[in-house]
């Protein structure tokens, strides 16, 4: 088996490596790894997914593994660019399931409504990171993620009256705004 991280072999004939727990493991203690992050584990070229998650599967004993990590400023970087891509496309969404709602098409608007939903999550996800890797910035998330869940309520009560129509207004016009104003604390 090889090892690469970072394109530099680091496999030592002394790991026990069967599996992807075994891997975490070993490349978790070496020192090239210290103030960075894993972002992706490959497999003979195929990427893994979820490498946490799935601990317990097997690896070839033949396998070239590529290990590539990020700093923790790359992290953020990237993060904080996917946040700001992401949050105008959650906003669309929000729109558009309020249109659903409002032309009657209910089942379309709540399988749009549950995408936001875990969308929503990922987003207070990021929030979540930003304020332990940023502490000063806890205050301003904490205002975020405060506005956020006050929107969410609103939905979620419109959601179990099984009121369209107020879960419609809600969407366009607390929603969106709300993910508006979350933009901009992003390009902050």
């Amino acid at each position: 088996m090889q090892v690469f991280l970072d394109g530099l072999n680091v496999h030592r004939d002394e790991w026990v490596i069967r599996t992807i727990g075994d891997l975490i493991q070993h490349v978790q203690d070496l020192p090239q790894l210290k103030n960075r992050f894993i972002e992706s584990i490959s497999v003979d070229g195929v990427e893994l997914y979820d490498w946490e998650d799935n601990c317990s599967v097997d690896l070839p004993p033949t396998a070239r593994i590529e290990i590539k990590t990020l700093t923790g400023a790359e992290l953020l970087a990237s993060t904080v660019q996917t946040a700001r891509e992401y949050l105008p496309k959650l906003r669309a969404g929000a729109v558009t399931a309020a249109e659903l709602f409002q032309e009657g098409r209910d089942g379309d608007a709540l399988n749009l409504v549950r995408q936001l939903v875990e969308g929503l999550q990922w987003y207070s996800d990021f929030l979540g990171s930003v304020s332990v890797l940023l502490p000063h910035e806890q205050e301003r998330v904490s205002e975020r993620l405060t506005a956020l869940n006050g929107v969410m309520e609103e939905l979620v009560k419109s959601w179990e009256d099984s009121d369209h129509t107020l879960l419609a207004d809600v969407l366009e016009y607390a929603l969106s705004v709300e993910l508006q104003e979350n933009l901009h604390y992003v390009d902050m």
